[in-house]
């Protein structure tokens, strides 16, 4: 009952190697058609804009936006649970909840700044997180230099 089978090897193959695969079928369209691309920004300045946009799953976020705010998630989260284990009183899951929303906020953001649907989150279920992850990594989409080499 507990031995493991070629099937839940291919089950694993499967559901982790399908996300990856997606990369090389779905193609960008050439341009950035979400808006014009904003400005690069500190972490005070990310962690301000992220909570202001709290419910704004539309325009782009650059990489300094979306991963300062990250850091400042992780952060608050390493607080939350040092605060739980010092006091008892659980707030882990309230500082996990409080940024939820603004979290997929930003990550759609960011997904439309390189001129991918905010819908590609969905990836993160699964080993696909890897590949959101090189998502997130990418450089901006430039309307400019990208429409330009549709034209050459």
């Amino acid at each position: 009952m507990g031995s493991f089978s070629i099937w839940h090897l291919l089950i694993i193959i499967i559901v982790g190697g399908l996300p990856a695969l997606l990369l090389l079928v779905v193609k960008r369209q050439p341009g950035n058609r979400f808006g014009p691309q904003p400005v690069s920004m500190g972490m005070g300045d990310a962690i301000v804009v992220c909570l202001k946009k709290y419910l704004d799953f539309k325009g782009r976020a650059t990489r300094s936006e979306f991963w300062w705010f990250y850091l400042f998630n992780v952060l608050v989260n390493i607080v939350a649970v040092v605060l739980t284990a010092i006091t008892g009183i659980e707030a882990f899951g309230a500082a996990s909840y409080a940024f939820f929303v603004p979290s997929l906020a930003v990550g759609a953001r960011r997904l439309h700044d390189i001129n991918r649907s905010g819908w590609w989150q969905l990836l993160s279920f699964g080993f696909g997180i890897f590949v959101l992850i090189y998502l997130w990594a990418q450089p901006s989409q430039n309307d400019l230099e990208d429409k330009a080499a549709v034209f050459d």
